[in-house]
């Protein structure tokens, strides 16, 4: 069954996962809340989602597919998805400000996580491909902006990867 997200705080800090080609909206649940912002070239139907979520709408899953979705070298989520994080900020600058005072901490914390595991990623990424100093200068990067991520699983898996080398 696809994770659908659940709540607003889930939609902007990424604990969902739904291809939106098997989505189903009603008209007039489309018309209460504007249609996808075209602006938004890689993450219109995660604002879509927030948007709904903000609006008081709730997503529910359908338990059996209604379309496939494929990955494939060509896909934006495949070739491009280091473009996507700009529109990350933007979704998450208009959103997280209306989330209540506690669930604003959250995904602070929660996105700065993410942010800093994706580039633990890329250090260990760079360490493979033969660049150590980018990789070192990277995990260093990642580890100031947010240093309780140094403990996180991506955090130390880089750590190991660095140290082992």
């Amino acid at each position: 069954m696809p994770q659908v997200p659940t709540s607003l705080l889930d939609c902007v800090t990424v604990r969902f996962q739904a291809a939106t080609p098997g989505h189903v909206w009603s008209r007039e649940m489309m018309q209460s809340v504007g249609a996808y912002d075209e602006s938004y070239r890689y993450l219109f139907d995660f604002e879509f989602f927030a948007k709904l979520l903000a609006h008081g709408e709730r997503c529910i899953p359908i338990d059996r597919p209604l379309a496939a979705y494929r990955f494939h070298p060509t896909s934006k989520t495949v070739a491009e998805i280091d473009h996507f994080e700009p529109e990350w900020d933007r979704i998450r600058a208009r959103y997280v400000p209306q989330l209540p005072f506690h669930e604003r901490l959250i995904a602070r914390h929660r996105i700065a996580m993410l942010k800093s595991g994706a580039e633990y990623t890329r250090a260990a990424r760079e360490l493979a491909d033969g660049h150590a100093g980018d990789a070192r200068g990277r995990f260093a990067r990642a580890a100031v902006s947010y240093p309780p991520s140094v403990l996180s699983r991506s955090g130390l898996g880089c750590a190991r990867r660095l140290i082992a080398g």
